[in-house]
């Protein structure tokens, strides 16, 4: 079995959760357009308890989707 690029980002990315905020800012949008996008399914997020989260893995995928050019976000 061999792991191809997108295979590999997201392996790399899946396990990376960001809060709404952090979505907000890798996206450049409001946390009010990202929870818009949460309550269409256009961008599925996960609960921790009463914290909401997004894989960075699941954002790429939204932008890839998108049709948008594809960027990287320095880490912090």
């Amino acid at each position: 079995m061999t792991i191809n690029d997108e295979d590999a980002t997201l392996a790399s990315d899946g396990c990376r959760l960001l809060t709404i905020d952090a979505a907000a800012d890798f996206l450049a949008i409001s946390r009010g357009a990202v929870y818009h996008l949460l309550d269409r399914g256009e961008v599925a997020s996960i609960h921790i308890g009463r914290s909401r989260r997004i894989a960075l893995a699941e954002l790429r995928r939204f932008v890839a989707k998108s049709g948008h050019m594809p960027f990287t976000v320095a880490s912090r």
